[in-house]
């Protein structure tokens, strides 16, 4: 499977996930059968203005790979400077956020915000492809709210302007995570242009990405929120697309993944893992508290120390 030349081992892919993403989750999410991972986003102010805070966290490691970097911004010419500083990295290609909503996206205009003007999309798109010969992705919402439902004509603006595919999340950006997504219009855009599209929203195991991938024809699969604290939901999809059966995780096999997890922010982040507010914030942040014992959330944020965090996970 392929989009150009990017090749991919299967159809389902992690979201830029803010705040989550980390290298310790892409790289399990990887292990897990993520055929294709993106960052949190990057706001291109900040990494042009603090390029040296992000430095440590910009680099990919080997079994990351495909990997894109997910920017958010509106200046064409400040993107196109933070790709220049980004070149260097190893990054398969670049994303552009257009569906952020928090209140900070939409004072700015940037993210879902800059939905409204298709024709500044296009500006910014064109320009990410003159900076750059690796891969130009696009991320979007079906349009700013429901009186502006404009997925179609972005999309075709961003086709024309070189990108080489583009994600759709059935959402309006006012709508945040609310209601269902909006299969019919993903499907619409499908039928209407050329470049591949990853189908987003509302996938959430097996059944529901086999629903998005037959009704709409997506090329292929994006998964957000289900995955957090869950990076087994690639490869149960997966197994769902080959046998036609779902898999059911036990609070064992979770504590493996776990476990995993805590293990690879040990390796990744060695200096970051002795604060104890970091490894707190990054495991409280990880679990699934269906899939652990009862109060184990609570167990952990009452702990003083690393050792007696480390004791709790490898002995949950």
């Amino acid at each position: 499977m392929s989009i150009k030349k990017l090749n991919l081992v299967n159809e389902t892919i992690l979201a830029p996930l803010t705040d989550f993403n980390d290298h310790a989750f892409l790289l399990l999410c990887r292990k897990y059968n993520a055929s294709l991972l993106f960052t949190q986003k990057y706001n291109v102010n900040a990494l042009i203005n603090k390029f040296q805070k992000f430095e440590d966290e910009l680099k990919t490691y080997k079994n990351e790979h495909p990997i894109f970097i997910q920017l958010i911004g509106n200046d064409p010419q400040k993107i196109s400077r933070a790709i220049e500083l980004l070149e260097s990295f190893d990054y398969d290609g670049y994303d552009l956020n257009l569906g952020c909503n928090s209140p900070n996206s939409i004072k700015n205009n940037i993210g879902g915000s800059l939905l409204r003007t298709p024709a500044k999309i296009g500006a910014i798109i064109n320009k990410m492809v003159q900076s750059t010969n690796k891969f130009v992705s696009a991320k979007i919402r079906i349009g700013f709210d429901r009186y502006s439902i404009n997925a179609l004509e972005v999309a075709k603006t961003i086709e024309k302007s070189g990108a080489d595919f583009l994600t759709i999340h059935g959402r309006t950006v006012e709508a945040g995570y609310s209601g269902k997504s909006n299969l019919d219009i993903i499907k619409y855009v499908k039928e209407n242009i050329d470049i591949p599209i990853i189908g987003n929203g509302d996938i959430i195991d097996g059944p529901t990405a086999e629903l998005m991938k037959k009704y709409t024809k997506c090329d292929l699969l994006m998964i957000g929120r289900a995955a957090i604290g869950y990076p087994r939901i690639f490869y149960e999809i997966n197994y769902y697309f080959r046998n036609h059966k779902s898999l059911k995780c036990s609070k064992n096999l979770y504590k493996k993944i776990l476990i995993e997890y805590y293990l690879l922010l040990k390796k990744v982040y060695p200096e970051k893992i002795q604060n104890l507010s970091f490894l707190k914030n990054k495991i409280t942040q990880f679990i699934r508290p269906k899939l652990c014992r009862r109060f184990f959330k609570s167990a952990i944020l009452e702990q003083n120390t690393i050792l007696g965090i480390e004791n709790l996970i490898l002995n949950e």
